[in-house]
């Protein structure tokens, strides 16, 4: 990023990057300064850097410095249509070397108009539509530029094409919504227009049949793509698999340890969203050395229970293992939850060994028998900076860091371990075991209360490069104030990193709703629902997402809303669930 109290320093075309420079907090590492010479340094905190004077006596080792250039710059939204009176954000982002993506601040970057009448920039980056026409905003930095098309219609009407989800095919005969008036149908082609009365923004909401109802709040955008999810696909229960483990490679242990292990299917779509609670699967009753004892049905134990059964979602997909020796009192004592099974595992991964099954495919409905055999020791070290927990959290929950290989079909394998705070190291298995791999990743997940305490999750992702990573800073925990079931006024807030948040809401009956909103703090009215919402105890679960590239505007006007589309630009992800009792009708 850049800062216009360092001007001079700034007017070179390159930035040097300097690693764990003392700026401070001595646990910060990931600092960026202009030069050597210059008394402020840049802390990463995510997508912008923090400038703070420099507390170093002496300047850091000029062999500590890698050289990086800005390669390209990119100005978001890319193109917007709007009506006179919109107001928006726009957003620059950097390309640097080693396709390092940072944004860089309006006072650096100054972006222009070509046609001041119709579209002015101010200071900030914020535009204005004033009337009708076309105009070409231009963003300037370091000899690199970017542009972005904005038309501005004649007031009156918002454009609106639905289309499914997964499929992308329009959807006919689907209700389209401003407000809680304003009804159209869409046509063959998925098209409605609706009129409109201010170029602010407006509350759009989209119904069908068989699709979950959505709702954009605030969206200023006049040309929108609005992608909606059946019910089928998002409560899709996938498929199970079962099937045996083959100790035969894994260590054994001492007179008081027995081997163990646990069998899990791959994260499909976007770690970021892997549920915690899924990594355990249903509860099942064993006999352990004459005593019963109750563990999840794909905890296995060798000689005891070495079969196994869980559950994966439809599409492609594998299963991973590990197993190896533990202490007896140590499992009898330590499978009731996630956070503690996996507490257990982290804790004895140096003895323990790793299997693939490669790729399968799932039905819904379906059932595949896998048998695995973990035969690869954990022999690898990684190294993660897991960031410092956020607001939100109490201080003295243990993050986890999952390190994953991604396989073809975008299928994540869990490959390591690790847990703790600050520089972590993580044993992971070797590279190639999981077949087709090209990248892998370091995931750093933290619960409100810990691991499997059912708080509020914030992840945050970063790509291994020479087995280390530094996965930006974790988002704060979001809030939501209140929701009040008979007027529907909800209040609400969320990092302001967060470029957009998506909200699931589950009544009382199960009906569900999703809702896209822009982030920071909110006070609004969800839309009324064209069918039956009994409210009772209403669910909302919240997600608040940071990206690479865009802003809310973007993500709303092209309909890239969904989790698939999201996948390759997260950095980081928290959600929170509530539930709030009341009453009313829709």
């Amino acid at each position: 990023m850049c800062s216009p109290s360092i001007t001079p320093a700034f007017a070179c075309a390159t930035l040097l990057v300097l690693v764990s420079i003392s700026c401070g907090d001595s646990d910060k590492t990931g600092d960026t300064a202009l030069d050597s010479g210059s008394p402020y340094v840049y802390r990463d905190t995510g997508l912008w850097l923090d400038t703070s004077p420099q507390q170093a006596d002496t300047a850091p080792p000029q062999d500590t410095a890698q050289e990086v250039v800005m390669e390209s710059l990119a100005l978001y939204p890319v193109q917007l249509t709007v009506e006179p009176g919109a107001s928006f954000a726009t957003r620059a982002v950097a390309t640097m070397t080693g396709e390092l993506l940072l944004d860089v601040e309006p006072s650096d970057c100054p972006i222009t108009s070509s046609a001041p009448d119709v579209a002015t920039v101010s200071e900030d980056g914020s535009v204005q539509a004033l009337a009708p026409g076309d105009a070409i905003l231009t963003a300037s930095c370091l000899g690199q530029e970017a542009n972005a098309t904005i038309h501005v219609t004649e007031p009156g009407s918002l454009q609106v094409t639905v289309v499914d989800a997964s499929t992308g095919s329009p959807l006919e005969g689907a209700m389209v919504v401003i407000g809680d008036t304003g009804v159209e149908f869409t046509d063959s082609a998925g098209f409605a227009r609706l009129e409109t009365s201010t170029g602010e923004g407006v509350n759009l909401s989209v119904w069908d049949d068989d699709h979950l109802p959505l709702t954009i709040m605030g969206t200023v955008s006049r040309e929108l793509t609005v992608a909606i999810t059946t019910y089928e696909d998002y409560q899709d229960e996938g498929a199970t698999f079962s099937g045996n483990v083959d100790f035969s490679s894994v260590m054994e242990g001492a007179w008081d340890q027995v081997v163990a292990g646990l069998v899990v299917s791959s994260v499909q779509g976007n770690p970021m969203f892997m549920d915690i609670e899924s990594l355990v699967y249903d509860e099942r009753e064993i006999e352990f050395y004459g005593w019963p004892l109750t563990i999840p049905a794909n905890v296995v134990v060798k000689s005891v229970a070495e079969d196994y059964s869980a559950s994966a979602s439809t599409g492609s997909f594998g299963a991973w293992s590990l197993a190896g020796p533990v202490g007896i009192a140590d499992l009898t004592a330590a499978v009731s939850n996630v956070g503690d099974v996996l507490e257990l595992l982290v804790n004895n991964l140096d003895n323990f060994s790793y299997g693939w099954t490669g790729l399968y495919e799932a039905e819904t409905g379906g059932s595949l028998a896998l048998d695995i055999s973990p035969d690869h020791s954990f022999s690898e070290v990684v190294q993660v900076m897991v960031p410092d927990l956020p607001l939100g959290f109490s201080g003295d929950e243990t993050p986890m860091v999952f390190i994953l290989d991604e396989a073809p079909d975008d299928v994540f394998a869990v490959v390591g371990l690790g847990r703790g705070r600050g520089e972590v190291a993580a044993l992971r298995a070797p590279e190639g075991v999981v077949a087709g791999a090209e990248h892998s990743w370091a995931l750093v997940m933290a619960q409100v209360g810990g691991i499997g305490s059912g708080g509020a999750v914030a992840c945050s992702m970063s790509e291994l490069s020479a087995a280390y990573a530094d996965p930006p800073s974790l988002l704060d925990v979001p809030t939501i104030d209140y929701f009040d079931g008979s007027t529907h006024e909800f209040a609400l807030e969320t990092d302001s990193r967060a470029d957009l948040v998506g909200v699931v809401v589950e009544g009382g009956g199960g009906e569900l709703r999703q809702v896209y909103l822009d982030r920071g703090a909110i006070t609004d009215t969800l839309p009324a629902s064209a069918f039956d919402f009994s409210y009772g105890e209403t669910t909302w679960t919240l997600r608040a997402l940071e990206t690479t590239v865009d802003t809310f505007e973007g993500f709303a006007s092209s309909g890239r809303l969904s989790d698939g589309d999201l996948k390759d630009i997260l950095l980081g992800s928290v959600e929170l669930a509530m539930s709030f009792e009341g009453t009313g009708g829709h």
